[in-house]
């Protein structure tokens, strides 16, 4: 896309050459159908995750804001959720691995773990409450023998 006389190395120029023909088409005004650019506002106290991503706490809350916009909350001692969410935002490419890890202190392979659970059983197997019982080597071997 090098024009008359406009060097394809020279970003500045480029740009005012791209702006300059969407003037001349008459577009790049607000009813032009043109995109605006709209960087994302974060209130003061909100911690970046990525450039879109925050999270700020509210009283005993916790609440994830994409943008300006709530995407998810939970209480600050919930960790079910706070597992849930984090593997959430990576599985779905919201944030990078690397980014949770910086950004709530957390241990790697305990996050891979959260995705691993989130990938194998959804979002409802952070909720389950109990665990399947364990049978000992002793009563699983005398269940395999007693027929009845």
């Amino acid at each position: 896309m090098v024009g008359a006389g406009i060097d394809g190395n020279d970003t500045e120029t480029l740009w005012a050459w791209h702006l300059l023909k969407i003037a001349e088409a008459g577009g790049g005004g607000p009813d032009s159908g043109m995109p605006q650019l709209q960087l994302p506002v974060f209130q003061e106290g909100t911690h970046l995750i990525t450039p879109n991503l925050g999270y700020r706490r509210e009283g005993d809350e916790i609440v994830y804001l994409h943008g300006m916009m709530p995407v998810f909350l939970h209480n600050t001692d919930d960790m079910q959720s706070f597992k849930m969410i984090l593997s959430q935002f990576y599985i779905n490419g919201n944030a990078k691995q690397a980014e949770l890890v910086r950004a709530f202190g957390i241990n790697a392979l305990s996050l891979k773990r959260w995705v691993k659970k989130y990938r194998e059983g959804g979002p409802k197997t952070f909720y389950e409450t109990g665990r399947r019982p364990r049978l000992s080597r002793q009563s699983a071997s005398s269940k395999k023998k007693d027929p009845a």
